[in-house]
């Protein structure tokens, strides 16, 4: 509904550009009404690529600009074990998606795959990923997160409390 006053003409609530948008789902969401429109939105955040509109100017990474060179970078010196874990929308599933098949493609290995709904920040949600890490990685590997806001703060938090370091569990 916003996107629609501040994309249409007629709108008293009309705006020449829009910089907004924090995730992957709110910038689909709005993007045909960009588009029906004509506008021009500009999305500041990373982003899971496979998608182009002429009517978003994407400012952050795509995967190939920061994800892949991470993991190819973290296969040759840290492990091929990997434990992804992520925040439950677009972004972090397309990113693990694309994750899994290089760690496919170079000889890596998936050994576990966790989502949080985003801002679960719940210490026994939370909990449940980090023993499911210990199982899945006990002589270390490497965790690879997607996770976003208060989940994030919570998993390091305990991820630390739990014992894990970056030199046997690099995330």
């Amino acid at each position: 509904e916003k996107a629609e006053r501040f994309t249409n003409p007629n709108s008293s609530s009309y705006v020449k550009a829009v910089f907004g948008c924090w995730t992957s789902a709110s910038r689909k969401a709005v993007l045909p009404v960009f588009e029906r429109h004509n506008h021009m939105l500009f999305y500041p955040v990373q982003y899971e690529g496979q998608e182009c509109s002429r009517n978003v100017f994407y400012t952050g990474a795509a995967p190939n600009q920061q994800i892949e060179p991470a993991v190819d970078w973290l296969l040759r010196y840290k492990g091929t074990q990997f434990f992804l874990v992520g925040s439950d929308y677009v972004f972090p599933r397309t990113a693990n998606e694309i994750i899994r098949e290089q760690l496919k493609a170079l000889g890596g290995t998936v050994v576990g795959e966790r989502y949080l709904p985003l801002g679960e920040s719940a210490n026994g949600t939370v909990g449940d990923i980090i023993d499911d890490i210990r199982r899945q990685l006990p002589d270390g590997g490497v965790i690879f997160n997607t996770l976003n806001g208060d989940s994030n703060v919570k998993f390091f938090h305990m991820f630390h409390d739990a014992g894990f370091r970056a030199d046997t569990h690099p995330t």
